[in-house]
């Protein structure tokens, strides 16, 4: 029962079963929207650095994040180099890469 005062009186209503059915669907959206989220959180994800460009040209990269330098790396024609990494809770890890 749900009880609203209007005017100085108390009135009471009787939900409808709409009521119920939308006040379920919205508890059930809403959670299925959070376990989404943690469904990610921690996920591995693998990126792959791979040389397509001309025979006998070398690719030059250095990857990085705000916490982890990976380095400058070559990379012959056709051959391909990767790292994994946990993504953290908030979804927020960024790598960017400059190419050379």
């Amino acid at each position: 029962m749900v009880c609203f005062f209007i005017n100085g009186n108390v009135s009471s209503i009787v939900p409808s079963a709409n009521f119920f059915f939308l006040v379920v669907l919205s508890i059930f959206v809403g959670f299925s929207s959070v376990t989404d989220s943690f469904r990610w959180a921690w996920y591995r994800m693998t990126i792959v650095v791979k040389n397509d460009l001309p025979p006998n040209t070398k690719l030059t990269y250095h990857c990085k994040s705000a916490n982890d330098d990976l380095g400058e790396r070559y990379l012959a024609f056709n051959d391909s180099w990767y790292w994994d990494f946990k993504v953290n809770f908030w979804d927020t890890i960024l790598y960017w890469c400059n190419f050379g």
